[in-house]
């Protein structure tokens, strides 16, 4: 029954086009030459949505472009309580965006 909804939800919010979007979160705590390759590399074909710690001085404008969508909102610290909000936010977000 859930599985259903969600596919009734998806058609919905493509237009009736069956088109599945696959979303990749990521928690970032620094932006290397890797990274930025990742990046790149995985924005042509998903969405990515990409949580950068609040503690670094990363540029979140740096990262962002089509199909990124960057938030850094929280200090996170390995196994803590914010790891899980950043976490809960980019799947929450990744909802939101998807439907508009």
């Amino acid at each position: 029954m859930i599985v259903s909804q969600f596919f009734d939800l998806l058609e919905t919010c493509q237009g009736g086009k069956n088109i599945l979007r696959i979303a990749i979160l990521i928690l970032m705590h620094e932006y290397t030459d890797l990274q930025r390759i990742l990046i790149d590399h995985l924005s042509r074909d998903f969405d990515l949505y990409i949580h950068v710690d609040k503690k670094t001085k990363i540029d979140i404008d740096l990262i962002r472009k089509q199909n990124v969508y960057v938030f850094k909102r929280f200090k996170v610290y390995w196994g803590s309580l914010n790891q899980i909000r950043a976490t809960i936010l980019l799947l929450s977000q990744s909802v939101i965006i998807f439907r508009f």
